[in-house]
């Protein structure tokens, strides 16, 4: 196999565990003074009111800061997406090792 194509397969391959991992480390990196907070959901945007989605990621920035019962109030799916995106990162991360290895 050629560097190139070895390139795009690793990339193939990884692209999508780098990115939830990227996300979660912004998410625990980011602020929790929500003060200066702009919101980027198309839903509001739209007009509508209510938004099942909303405060989630808050949920999340505060869960990473120590705040488990302010991130329950905020949202009570901030837990559940963490553990399910840590779950996705472990899964995605056996999956291309056996699929490196088998290549080798």
């Amino acid at each position: 196999m050629g560097k190139r194509a070895t390139i795009w397969m690793f990339i193939r391959l990884y692209s999508e565990m780098v990115i939830w991992v990227c996300i979660l480390v912004w998410l625990a990196f980011s602020s929790v003074d929500f003060s200066t907070h702009s919101s980027l959901c198309p839903l509001k945007s739209l007009g509508w009111s209510f938004c099942p989605g909303c405060g989630l990621g808050r949920s999340i920035i505060l869960l990473f800061h120590g705040e488990f019962k302010e991130s329950v109030m905020m949202h009570w799916l901030g837990i559940p997406a963490v553990l399910i995106l840590i779950w996705r990162i472990v899964t995605l991360f056996k999956k291309n090792r056996q699929i490196i290895k088998h290549l080798k």
